[in-house]
């Protein structure tokens, strides 16, 4: 690891890139020691720091290195000097002093275990919700479920047994089997399954950007008509035009207009199958010879753009009738939650979120939580989502304001939680958030 003379600032920012194999757990157990040695420290320090981890596996492996590092200090019993040189140099007591104090720590967290605090964000999120549950309208003793296929399937099947007497909600479905049937061109005899894959991705999207669904403007009967003006346009074009265009081109105009349904699959039209890429040409293939008018090449345009247009406009409007369904069935879901006291790992983040947007302080946080943090030290932070920043960022803003620390570390070609709203920019872009608070960077090259 980069070494460096200069013991904590205050405040301090430290960004640390570690690349595969290089000692992140290493870097942030000795940096999480460093922190409980400082000059004048009383064992309670420790009710100060909170590490955040992204699995349970890393939260244990960090604590089991910070007792390795407490049990060496304390017992004077290092592998070699260079250890010992690398873990005591980092300290501000001396020898007699850091051995004293080392099972004066280890103490302290025996009696005092839960203010130990090494946890996966989740669990802090967790946390922070069972502390504001009130004010956050929660139950006192929510249950945390894993899994919440089995009540969306179920507030599914409640909603679609509601469409038999409320003719809102049944036209909403009929919206639905419209689309299914004539845009997406979906031959399934069992569309509720296809819903529900539907509500399951969209349920992921509301809990990691926190954030509600917008409809787009354009409807199923918009689309359709859209479609029947198209087919009637490209069959008058190849009726004006078919003497002129090559063989090819002409077979599949002609398959395309011999279509007995009015609606069609766009993908047919720029081609899928390599074989029937009919619109993707930008100028009308015509025979050898034949010279293009500017009459066919104005006409050709036309359509193009009409189908581009269209094509987008179907795009957008897909999702409608999927959102209108969600909605229903979302308030279902979340009024059988709340019956239940549940609540559900995914919506974690987003619950948490809606604290700082109820005149919550930090400070009534910390009252909640009865402590306060004033030390942040943050694994793996390039798989850090923006809602997961933006429900630690007021508190950790606070503790550098008065003198605290943050030092995250990771590897940004490593990041693999994308998938679930992960920011990798959010690692480099911190520098510029929290320039006024000492930003310093290292690098770890060496694995301990």
């Amino acid at each position: 690891m980069t070494e460096t003379k200069s013991l904590i600032s205050s405040p301090e920012v430290r960004i640390v890139d570690a690349s595969a194999g290089s000692g992140k757990t290493y870097a942030l157990a000795h940096r999480y020691v460093q922190l409980l040695f400082q000059k004048d420290s009383h064992p309670e320090v420790i009710k100060t720091i909170l590490a955040i981890t992204f699995t349970n596996m890393a939260a244990r492996e960090m604590k089991e290195r910070i007792l390795e590092f407490l049990k060496k200090i304390a017992l004077d019993s290092f592998q070699n000097e260079n250890e010992r040189e690398q873990i005591l140099s980092k300290i501000e007591l001396d020898t007699i002093q850091a051995r004293r104090f080392a099972l004066q720590i280890v103490d302290y967290i025996i009696h005092n275990y839960n203010f130990f605090q090494i946890q996966t964000i989740d669990s802090f999120v967790y946390l922070l919700l069972s502390g504001c549950a009130f004010r956050l309208g929660l139950p006192a003793n929510f249950k945390l479920q894993e899994s919440f296929r089995q009540l969306l399937i179920y507030s599914l099947d409640e909603c679609i047994d509601r469409a038999d007497k409320d003719q809102k909600i049944r036209e909403i479905f009929y919206d639905f089997l419209r689309q299914y049937v004539y845009i997406e061109n979906k031959e399934n005899w069992f569309p509720k399954r296809d819903i529900l894959n539907l509500l399951n991705s969209l349920f992921y999207q509301i809990n990691i950007y926190s954030k509600g669904f917008r409809k787009f403007e354009y409807d199923a009967h918009y689309i359709l008509e859209g479609k029947r003006e198209i087919k009637k346009l490209v069959t008058q074009f190849y009726n004006k035009y078919a003497s002129l265009l090559n063989g090819t081109f002409t077979n599949s105009l002609a398959n395309f207009c011999e279509q007995e349904e009015e609606v069609f699959d766009f993908a047919t039209m720029t081609g899928k199958n390599s074989r029937k890429k009919t619109f993707v040409y930008e100028y009308p293939p015509v025979k050898r010879a034949v010279m293009v008018s500017p009459q066919l090449e104005k006409d050709w345009q036309e359509l193009r753009n009409k189908i581009s247009k269209m094509a987008a406009a179907e795009a957008q409007a897909v999702f409608n009738c999927y959102i209108d369904i969600f909605q229903l069935v979302y308030q279902i879901f979340e009024a059988r939650a709340q019956k239940e006291e549940l609540m559900f790992l995914q919506e974690l983040n987003r619950k948490a979120n809606t604290l700082f947007g109820k005149e919550f302080s930090v400070p009534e946080i910390y009252y909640r939580l009865a402590t306060r943090f004033r030390h942040f030290l943050i694994d793996e932070f390039q798989d850090t989502s923006g809602l997961q920043w933006e429900n630690l960022f007021l508190m950790i803003e606070e503790a550098l304001s008065s003198g605290g620390t943050l030092f995250y570390v990771g590897d940004k070609k490593q990041a693999i939680y994308r998938w679930r709203g992960g920011e990798v920019k959010l690692f480099d872009h911190l520098k510029k958030i929290l320039k006024d608070f000492n930003v310093k960077e290292e690098q770890l090259t060496v694995n301990y």
